[in-house]
């Protein structure tokens, strides 16, 4: 059953509802867009997400080879470097779909069918903080 868009937009505005963004699947929607998914993604986001994937995937190479020749600290470095772009890609991912998904009705239903986008509520009040 679909949500209404309106109320869950007022929802999360008014810090009542969250938007829980699947990670891994924002990821691929950024980097590897199926052709019907291409129209939500713009170009030079997708290819800056993919410059983060070979940055991702080149530094975790590295590390692997740096553990094997037992050259610790370039492992450290490239073990740093590759958690820091995969980290910097889901929050790229993560804030693109959020906003997608507050401004866009159809991406927001497209993301509630396919589990890209989970409703929570949010516990809590400010007051009580």
């Amino acid at each position: 059953m679909l949500e209404a868009f309106e109320p869950v937009k007022q929802a999360v505005a008014e810090n009542r509802l969250r938007l829980a963004i699947q990670k891994p699947k924002a990821r691929k929607l950024l980097i590897l867009p199926t052709p019907d998914q291409r129209r939500w993604a713009p170009a030079g986001l997708v290819w800056f997400a993919r410059a983060l994937g070979v940055l991702f995937i080149g530094s975790s190479l590295a590390a692997a080879y740096a553990w094997l020749t037992w050259e610790l600290m370039h492992m450290i470095f490239a073990c740093t470097i590759s958690l820091v772009s995969l980290r910097y890609l889901d929050r790229i991912a993560a804030h693109f779909t959020q906003d997608k998904a507050l401004s866009d009705e159809a991406f927001f239903h497209a993301g509630r069918e396919s589990g890209l986008i989970e409703l929570e509520p949010v516990t809590g009040s400010a007051e009580s903080r």
